[in-house]
C-alpha cells in the first residue's frame, strides 16, 4: 500500500485545527476565530498577491497607505490587509489599478460585465419605461 502524503497532511492539519493551533505550521494562533497564525496568514497572502497580481503584500500595503487607508472608489475605511481589501486589476492587461473594499470590487466586476455585454442602454431604457 502506497503512502498517502496528502491524507497524512490533512489528518495533521485537522488535529492542529481541533487543538486551536495554526492549520499551516501547528503553532499557537493569536485568535481562535482564524485558521492560521499571523505569520502564516501573511505568507499566504503575499504568495497570492505575487501569483495573481504580480505585486508583493508589502506593495499592496503601500498602495493602501497611499490611498489614505480608503477604498479607491467609495472612500470607505480599509484595514491594512484582510478580507475587506481587494486588489483591483484590469483582467485584460493584468495592470493593478488600486485597492478596493469588497462591495466596490463586486460592483465594479458587475459593471465591467454589463458594459462588455452592451447592456447599459437596455438598463436605461428599462428604467425610463
Amino acid at each position: 500500500m502506497a503512502y498517502d502524503h496528502t491524507a497524512k497532511m490533512k489528518e495533521r492539519r485537522d488535529k492542529w485545527k481541533a487543538a486551536g493551533l495554526c492549520a499551516t505550521c501547528g503553532k499557537d494562533k493569536e485568535r481562535d476565530e482564524v485558521q492560521r497564525c499571523n505569520k502564516c496568514a501573511r505568507q499566504s497572502r503575499d504568495w497570492r498577491c505575487r501569483r495573481e497580481y504580480g505585486i508583493t503584500l508589502e506593495q499592496m500595503e503601500e498602495m493602501i497607505d497611499e490611498q489614505g487607508y480608503r477604498c479607491a472608489l467609495c472612500k470607505c475605511e480599509l484595514k491594512t490587509s484582510g478580507r475587506n481589501t481587494h486588489v483591483d486589476h484590469d483582467h485584460k492587461t493584468g495592470e493593478v489599478r488600486g485597492i478596493l473594499c469588497l462591495d466596490c470590487n463586486i460592483k465594479l466586476g458587475q459593471y465591467e460585465l454589463i458594459k462588455e455585454l452592451n447592456l447599459i442602454e437596455r438598463f436605461e431604457e428599462y428604467l425610463d419605461a
